[in-house]
């Protein structure tokens, strides 16, 4: 993995809600918007290690890494790759150690949300996708 490869962690709290984390406004990248947990892959770790590394770090969610399902790898704009898990979680009472907060909010409208960060509406797209194939998400 290369130091530009990065995780996202989708937190589901059923098939169409998600949890999504408030970047603070003196967020270093993405101030002041909604994205998924996750972050940048260190050396040594592959994306499930870093994905249950980074959700461990960023909330106060006790969960088995295998727990952490995976959605899609693809490429990011500007190189490196992005893993994205979900992981299904029974509500969405946790603390969040980093950033402004967390808001829920329906999966499809992530897409659409001025306030979700582009690469968390990239993430959202291939869930859809997956979640389509299954029949998990209502499309309507």
């Amino acid at each position: 993995m290369s130091l530009h490869d990065a995780v996202k962690v989708a937190l589901l709290l059923d098939g169409e809600t998600v949890v999504l984390q408030h970047r603070d406004k003196d967020a270093p990248t993405n101030p002041n918007k909604l994205t998924f947990f996750g972050g940048s892959i260190e050396p040594g770790e592959d994306d499930r290690e870093a994905a249950g590394r980074e959700l461990r770090e960023e909330t106060s969610i006790t969960f088995d890494e295998d727990a952490l399902e995976r959605i899609a790898t693809y490429a990011r704009i500007g190189g490196g790759a992005m893993s994205v898990f979900a992981l299904t979680i029974p509500t969405d009472v946790f603390e969040v150690y980093e950033g402004a907060g967390k808001r829920t909010m329906k999966l499809l409208d992530v897409l659409t949300s001025p306030m979700v960060t582009d690469g968390t509406k990239e993430a959202v797209r291939h869930i859809v996708e997956q979640r389509k194939e299954t029949n998990d998400v209502s499309t309507n």
